[in-house]
């Protein structure tokens, strides 16, 4: 018998036929397996059982490693492997267990599954693209209701009948989920460390997860639920560049599911084919705290900025009766401690002669003079370089630049590691500054003077009188969202410190933002139901899906395209400078993009060497 698997890594789409041992037992589709591929030993999965016969000696499959996805379910990683330009072993494995030791797992017996995407598949995977049933979107306040309308839902779909999936941003909200759902009566099943269980289970049950339990291998599924679709973590930021929402919309599709968002800010792009349900447009903008703004320009340094922050922290908790965490939360989204060192003179970022790496500045703890010295004096004297070092090279060099040769050396970026070292000498030792490294190394049940930490800690149950972004600037990303997603982040910080009763405080350089403004004037209400206007509306600027080539693919397909509208067939694609180091390509939609490229293909006979989806907002539209 011939199997055809698709390597872990390998050819891009590409399964290849190899012949089954009858000492391996019955094969069966999405099953993980060991094959060797040139000189190596690959992972894989069986995506066709029964392959056409070869006239060529056909390797054997080595061994089986673990049970994988039913056939359903590769069908649908076929199809997504189309849709993004990547080999859908990317996400089959999102579809596996992590665990190579599982036990041996065989599904109910059906009828032969009938594939309809991939290499033999009848049906076209651009038609995932289309949405047609229509998501309900839950548009929670900034506060412990989300939790209590996701039970909601969760009940209400356990009632009607059929399992659900809850698609969470990450493990800390995950445990949050799994406290207010457990002891409900119902099977309660996390993704992916129960992925046998959740495989086997023929009755009703529940599924939680992070992202890739968008893809568990649930029966009888009956409705997908997204918690905060906008969350950064539910984007991925390396190819394929894909959004959660995007794997759900297209799962929902193929399985003709239920789909719902549970959020306390959606995107635009949620908006533009949900059905709104519950969209308080007063409610949500009643439970932000107040807005401070501190202006860079207006002082020295963050370090001055501070200390005053932290006495209003003070004044604010007396007034709090609920439990707290910290008293300021400080957030920065940088971790570690100095990472790079540049001149001031010529912008050069300090490097090792030898292996090219960049430099670790060295700060003196000396404390001379501290007596005579404030402590934002101090702190500043402290951050002053006394060497650069090179890790790889154990090599320590003078402060001095390698280009110019002059003294005037900074670092160029800092982490939470530095910050809170810097604060624990500004606010005295009786302050308890804490860094939060990682969620799971610190006792939540301990008191915080001050908690710094990057944005993950909005995302947890932490209650604070106030919370600081420093360097807000850094969280605007140049984005058709950004606003959205920055209100995402004030709505999450709200909740930290319980909505009016606390205080939200913005450092940065540029606070000069519309939205920015609005919250600080106390207008959030009349900038949601503007934001409202204009996304039911639509008077937005178009969506565009941008896509990387590499240069020779590039000047083809701009040939191809120029030939077309010779024709006069315009296909609505635009190519960048073609000069360019990185050429980018975009469409109004990605439809129109993978067709386009479809269609070059086919008619040149060339295929694109490289082809990389980037997030959206990003190119040269």
């Amino acid at each position: 018998m011939n199997v055809d698997v698709l390597p872990k890594t390998g050819p891009r789409s590409k399964a290849l036929t190899y012949l089954w041992p009858e000492s391996l037992g019955v094969p069966e589709v999405g099953m993980r397996v060991r094959v060797p591929l040139r000189s190596l030993v690959q992972e894989g999965w069986i995506v066709k059982v029964g392959a056409e016969a070869s006239n060529f000696h056909l390797k054997p499959v080595r061994s089986k490693i673990s049970p994988g996805p039913p056939a359903p379910l590769v069908d649908f990683c076929l199809a997504l492997g189309e849709l993004y330009r990547v080999s859908p072993s990317y996400f089959l494995q999102m579809a596996s267990p992590k665990d190579h030791g599982s036990k041996d797992f065989r599904y109910d017996r059906k009828p032969p599954y009938v594939r309809r995407y991939g290499y033999d598949g009848g049906a076209d995977a651009l038609e995932l693209l289309e949405m047609s049933n229509q998501p309900v979107l839950y548009w929670t306040p900034s506060d412990s209701s989300l939790l209590h309308v996701l039970r909601q839902r969760v009940d209400h779909h356990l009632y009607n009948g059929g399992s659900i999936v809850v698609v969470v941003p990450n493990y800390l909200r995950l445990r949050e989920v799994e406290t207010v759902l457990e002891g409900q009566g119902y099977v309660l099943h996390v993704y992916d460390n129960d992925w046998i269980d959740i495989a086997a289970c023929s009755t009703k049950q529940v599924v939680i997860g992070p992202r890739s339990a968008v893809m568990a291998p649930v029966a009888n599924l009956r409705a997908l639920i997204v918690v905060d679709p906008l969350d950064r973590s539910m984007r991925e930021q390396r190819t394929p560049f894909y959004e959660l929402w995007e794997i759900a919309k297209y799962r929902a599709q193929f399985d003709n599911l239920e789909l719902e968002v549970v959020t306390t800010m959606p995107p635009i792009s949620v908006l533009r084919s949900v059905k709104v349900m519950k969209a308080p447009k007063v409610t949500m903008a009643k439970g932000f705290g107040r807005v401070y703004l501190h202006n860079s320009y207006d002082f020295g340094s963050y370090l001055e900025i501070v200390p005053k922050v932290f006495d209003i922290s003070n004044r604010q908790s007396q007034y709090l009766s609920d439990d707290l965490d910290a008293t300021l939360i400080v957030v920065f989204n940088k971790k570690g401690f100095i990472l790079r060192v540049r001149c001031k003179s010529c912008k050069e970022v300090q490097a090792c002669e030898s292996c090219s790496q960049p430099l670790v500045g060295v700060t003196s703890v000396s404390d001379a003079g501290a007596e005579n010295s404030s402590r934002v004096t101090l702190a500043k004297e402290r951050a002053k370089l006394s060497g650069l070092y090179c890790a790889s090279c154990k090599v320590t060099y003078p402060p001095i630049c390698a280009r110019c040769r002059s003294f005037e050396l900074r670092s160029a970026s800092k982490g939470t590691q530095k910050v809170s070292q810097e604060l624990q000498t500004i606010l005295g030792d009786k302050v308890k500054v804490v860094e939060l490294e990682s969620l799971e190394s610190v006792d939540t049940k301990s008191r915080f003077d001050v908690l710094v930490a990057t944005e993950s800690v909005l995302l947890g149950s932490y209650k604070a009188s106030s919370v600081l972004f420093l360097d807000f600037d850094q969280l605007i990303y140049p984005n058709s969202e950004g606003s959205t997603y920055l209100m995402y982040l004030l709505s999450r910080a709200s909740s930290v410190v319980q909505g009016s009763k606390g205080s939200i405080h913005l450092q940065g350089r540029y606070l000069n933002s519309e939205l920015v403004q609005a919250l600080h004037r106390g207008k959030g209400v009349d900038y949601i139901r503007e934001l409202y206007k204009e996304r039911e509306r639509f008077g937005l600027p178009p969506f565009s899906d941008v896509a990387k080539l590499d240069q020779e693919s590039a000047r083809r397909f701009q040939s191809y395209i120029d030939a077309s509208l010779e024709s006069g067939v315009d296909l609505g694609v635009f190519v960048g400078d073609v000069d360019e180091q990185e050429v980018y390509v975009s469409a109004g939609s990605r439809r129109d993009l993978l067709q386009a490229v479809r269609s070059f293909e086919r008619d040149s006979r060339y295929k694109v060497k490289r082809f990389e989806l980037s997030p959206r907002g990003v190119g040269f539209l």
